[in-house]
């Protein structure tokens, strides 16, 4: 029941969080980035068979 929304919220806050962090720093990069990037391997990692072991509490 609260879990939808709690995801909702999050990625919205995030993805404001990211774009205003962008629109920031746009004078610090050089060149400035033309959009935003989601290093999707750093988020499937925790969920990946590779590491169920170590959050599973399984032996390796």
């Amino acid at each position: 029941m609260i879990t939808l929304p709690a995801l909702v919220l999050g990625a919205l806050l995030g993805l404001g969080v990211s774009q205003t962090l962008v629109t920031v720093l746009t004078g610090v990069f050089d060149p400035p980035p033309d959009q935003l990037s989601v290093p999707w391997p750093y988020l499937a990692g925790p969920h990946s068979w590779r590491s169920r072991p170590l959050w599973s509490g399984l032996p390796l």
